[in-house]
């Protein structure tokens, strides 16, 4: 594994009935307007800053559909420019996130590190970005092949009391996702392709009790399995080692997902605007 970075960055959509999209007027979720621009530009600019072209020579971003842009041609020709001026490569996306992150990463590097997150990770900052990718890394040292982040629930409903975020209950730990993923050797492609399996077999899920197996389940749910053993769990599934990453920053779980989730990423955003205002 060398020092070179890829980046990787789905933005599919859900099409313009979504009840975001049709809140915010835009054909998909990536063009939803944060602030004075696309959700998507400001997940671009803040990975520009974060890693510069020479760390992070390949750079792609999954979407929005090439039908979704032609359906806003004004902000399709914003997205193609702050593509270009980053380095980044737009791929069509596939008919699902785990198959289109699969199809971006035959277009990296295998012998290279890969930092996956989405289009709609409005509040990732450069800092997190990087303490994310340094924890992934510390792990890479030790032979894990794929590094998740995590923030702690407690964080996260303490910075955002009253609003939902779905949580992960352990026998250890009660977390948040937080859509922060570092690929650190090619058997973590195996995880996408079991997150692809699981795509499919969502109305099936008889299917995923087999794969897991019965008392797995029974175990999760009486939390009584650990993080680290459920994510062996599944690495063992995968064929790879799969690691956490505890990050302390709580807006590293919110994305946008929804209208309250929109609201809510617009609020934080002007507050930090704000900041260096209100200091000086």
């Amino acid at each position: 594994m060398t020092g070179i970075l890829d980046l990787v960055v789905l933005a599919g959509d859900r099409g313009p009935d979504d009840p975001l999209c049709r809140a915010a007027g835009v054909p998909a979720k990536a063009l939803v307007p944060v602030g004075d621009r696309a959700v998507l530009v400001r997940v671009l600019e803040t990975l520009d800053a974060a890693f510069p072209a020479a760390m992070a020579p390949t750079r792609l971003v999954s979407g929005p559909a090439d039908t979704a842009l032609a359906a806003a041609p004004t902000l399709a020709a914003r997205l193609a420019r702050r593509l270009a001026d980053g380095g980044w490569r737009r791929l069509e996306p596939a008919a699902s996130p785990a198959s289109s992150a699969l199809a971006a990463l035959r277009e990296t590097d295998p012998h290279h590190a890969t930092l996956l997150t989405t289009g709609d990770h409005a509040l990732l900052t450069p800092a997190l970005a990087r303490a994310f990718l340094v924890g992934a890394r510390a792990h890479a040292r030790d032979g894990a092949d794929l590094a998740v982040g995590f923030v702690p629930l407690a964080r996260v409903q303490a910075r955002f009391p009253g609003a939902r975020r779905t949580a992960l209950r352990f026998r250890d730990a009660e977390v948040c996702t937080c859509n922060l993923f570092a690929l650190l050797a090619p058997a973590a492609h195996g995880v996408i392709d079991l997150w692809r399996e699981v795509e499919r077999d969502r109305k099936r899920p008889w299917r995923m009790v087999r794969r897991l197996g019965p008392l797995v389940l029974v175990r999760f749910l009486l939390r009584r399995v650990t993080l680290a053993e459920a994510l062996a769990r599944l690495g063992r599934l995968a064929g790879a080692r799969i690691v956490p990453v505890l990050l302390d920053e709580p807006e590293a779980a919110v994305d946008v997902d929804s209208v309250a989730d929109w609201e809510l990423v617009q609020a934080v955003i002007a507050e930090r605007e704000r900041a260096p205002r209100d200091s000086g």
